[in-house]
């Protein structure tokens, strides 16, 4: 048993248990069971449900890993890391969850400003984003409490410490975020002591558990709202009330040869398929969730293909796959309100409290999609469009989640575009520019433009009046003929109205000059004096006589 005692010292492992659900869109390790080898300074990870003599699937080992004694291991589901207590060089190390080879740390925490003096159990609470470290190191047994993100030589937000808090050799360690309590295992004693997520300094627990044995490891399963805490001296795990205290008994004990029960130091609920999970030195045996006495488990892992050295201590992580975190969506508009045929980009950003989103944008008009983006590196998707019609239209933006964050929608932008007319022309012709007074003209206007054919009307004039108009045919083009122009010259003019695609324009100028009537008036006789006038007609009687006797001689004559 000593010797026992001395390798549960010095031979630290940690297990992690992921849920059984699959996250889209991320590196999750999905059904993996993570195992940190304090002999070895590795962490290897296996299948959820391996059994027997069975190799890791991949194995975090080497120089850069900076791996020193490694104790405590949580994996963080929800913000896809590895977190892992180093209990020889007094950090946190911290690695991409799905992690292998000689990996370097994404980011370490250590110095003497951290309070970090021999750490052994962590916990991660991805609720109020905190890292919570067990300090064990004689008189320097600490609670120390971190942001999730802390780095580098940082101090902790708060410390637990002090003769009050009971704290005796503090190992294991278990967050409860529903009901907002931390509950810690201490070796150095024979207790559970429990505090309020936020106790600091020398408190004293809320709620004291006297266990049996030397109580090392608990894990707290709100589900079920019961307490489990493994017990290394009398090889044994004992099942309490989430709310136990005192000398309260345990709900049932699993204890027994039959059980495979070695020493244990590390235990672990697997909610999702109601498995209890237990580290026995070079060994993980697997249970029902509700076993009880002398049980043999389901599975066990063990052998020396596994890689499992003094598997004897279990780190806290969830037992299923958390639900994403929330999202919010930003959209703005580049110019709003805009003009048809006008670029304008829409830019959707995408925020939450547990890192930078991934995933797909879709932006919409309606209900009608415009277009897909890919979030970059800040979370941000852009679509630049040309082709809204004129109008209001009502756009967001739809993010799809992610294995991390749920789908979220954004505020509407209500997109205006105005209409852009483009420019015409107008050309003015005429069939004749001269003509005699009542002979036919016909004129004729031509319109164009750049968007296609012109529709819509043309006012012909004579200078300022208005001599007729005309409505543009299938070739941009309207007439008007005329026979009424006076005699002289006319300026004659069009105007093309313009319609919802083109200004209006108006024509060159054409001058018509219509010839002038010639009139020949009659030449008046003089006028006759009255004596004048008397010997006319005495002059027209006498030739008249003279007639007739004329015509009456020729008569007589045989």
């Amino acid at each position: 048993m000593v010797r026992s005692n001395l390798i549960s010292r010095f031979l630290w492992c940690s297990v992690a248990l992921m849920g059984a659900d699959g996250l889209v869109g991320r590196a999750w390790a999905q059904n993996e069971l993570f195992v940190s080898n304090t002999s070895g300074n590795s962490i290897t990870v296996y299948s959820r449900t391996a059994n027997g003599n069975t190799a890791p699937i991949r194995t975090l080992f080497g120089a850069a890993t900076g791996l020193a004694v490694p104790t405590g291991i949580v994996v963080d589901t929800v913000n896809s890391e590895l977190v892992e207590a180093n209990n020889a060089a007094n950090t946190i190390s911290v690695f991409g969850e799905t992690a292998s080879g000689n990996t370097a740390p994404t980011r370490i925490l250590g110095g003497a400003s951290t309070g970090l003096s021999s750490p052994r159990g962590i916990a991660v609470d991805t609720v109020n984003n905190e890292l919570f470290v067990a300090n064990s190191n004689g008189s320097a047994n600490s609670i120390t409490v971190y942001s999730r993100m802390a780095s580098g030589n940082t101090a902790p937000t708060r410390t637990l410490s002090g003769a009050a808090t009971g704290l005796s050799g503090p190992d294991g360690i278990a967050m409860d975020t529903v009901n907002n309590e931390l509950f810690v295992a201490n070796n150095g004693g024979t207790t559970i002591n429990v505090y309020g997520r936020t106790a600091s300094g020398n408190t004293a627990p809320t709620r004291i558990l006297n266990v049996v044995t030397d109580g090392r490891r608990v894990f707290v399963d709100t589900v079920n709202n019961e307490l489990f805490v493994a017990n290394g001296s009398n090889s044994s795990i004992t099942v309490y009330s989430r709310t136990a205290s005192g000398n309260d008994a345990p709900l049932r004990t699993l204890a027994g040869a039959s059980t495979g029960l070695s020493f244990p130091g590390g235990v672990i609920v697997d909610t999702v398929n109601n498995e209890l999970l237990v580290g026995n030195g070079n060994s993980v045996t697997v249970y029902s969730r509700t076993a009880s006495g002398n049980t043999a488990p389901t599975r066990t892992l063990s052998g020396a293909s596994t890689g499992l050295i003094g598997a004897s201590f279990l780190s806290v992580t969830t037992g299923s796959a958390p639900p994403p975190s929330a999202s919010t969506t930003t959209l703005m508009s580049s110019v709003n309100p805009s003009s048809s045929g006008q670029s304008v980009t829409f830019t959707a950003s995408v925020s939450g409290s547990a890192g930078t989103p991934t995933g797909t944008m879709t932006f919409l008009d309606g209900a009608a999609t415009i277009g897909t983006g890919t979030l970059n590196g800040s979370g941000v998707a852009t679509l630049t469009t040309s082709t809204l019609a004129v109008g209001t239209h009502p756009i967001t933006a739809q993010y799809a989640g992610s294995g991390t964050y749920a789908g979220s929608t954004s505020n509407v932008v209500n997109q205006t575009v105005n209409v852009v007319l483009q420019p015409s022309s107008t050309q003015l012709t005429a069939n004749a520019t001269t003509a005699a007074p009542g002979q036919a003209i016909t004129f004729t206007a031509s319109v164009s433009g750049s968007a296609g054919i012109p529709g819509g009307t043309v006012t012909f004039r004579d200078g300022a009046a208005t001599i007729g108009s005309g409505t543009l045919d299938a070739t941009g083009a309207a007439s008007l003929t005329l026979a009424t122009l006076a005699p002289g010259a006319h300026t004659l003019s069009a105007v093309y109205a313009g319609n919802a695609v083109y200004n209006g324009s108006a024509s060159n100028n054409v001058v018509v000059t219509i010839a002038a009537v010639t009139v020949v008036s009659a030449v008046s006789a003089p006028a006759l004096s009255t004596a004048a006038q008397l010997a006319l007609a005495l002059g027209c009687l006498l030739a008249g006589a003279y007639i007739a006797r004329r015509r009456g001689l020729s008569m007589s004559q045989p």
